[in-house]
């Protein structure tokens, strides 16, 4: 395992193990909903720097372990999600603290910017972890603000519902 240190999270990783995990899945992001389909359609134009980023933890950046949208505005959309990374915590300030009782009200912590909208953050509450990979299992948070990248608007998208 490799380990390096990510802003306040000192990470430990296997990016071979990631990279197998990743090829055992299926293609896409799992959901036919309009935003996860701008996700998927969007990873194409993700910046080099993001790209590198993903690469060198073996992380398939277009098989996220989860995506959500929050907001849709001005053709940008705000976006939340996770990937599962093989590998674990050695020291960190860890993404979520206990602040309230739903998860979803939770407050963040830790996020650091790895280009202009892209923030990621480490945490070792492992969700959804799909069996192609072996423990131990970290997820990477992200916090995402994609240009809306389908032919169709969104709001045009919407009014057809």
């Amino acid at each position: 395992m490799t380990q390096k240190q990510f802003a306040s999270s000192l990470v430990e990783y296997d990016r071979e193990a990631t990279e197998a995990a990743y090829a055992a899945l299926p293609l896409g992001v799992g959901c036919a909903c309009y935003t996860c389909c701008n996700f998927e359609k969007a990873t194409s134009d993700f910046p080099n720097e993001v790209r590198m980023f993903f690469e060198a933890l073996g992380v398939d950046l277009t098989k996220p372990g989860e995506v959500y949208d929050f907001t849709v505005e001005n053709e940008r959309v705000w976006y939340g999600g996770w990937y599962n990374i093989v590998g674990n915590y050695l020291a960190y300030d860890d993404t979520w603290r206990p602040t309230a009782e739903s998860p979803s009200q939770q407050e963040k912590y830790g996020f650091f910017k790895i280009a202009e909208n892209f923030y990621i953050a480490f945490s070792d509450g492992a969700e959804l972890v799909p069996a192609s990979f072996s423990s131990p299992v970290l997820q990477m948070g992200i916090d995402f603000t994609l240009p809306w990248v389908l032919e169709e608007s969104y709001e045009d998208l919407i009014e057809k519902l």
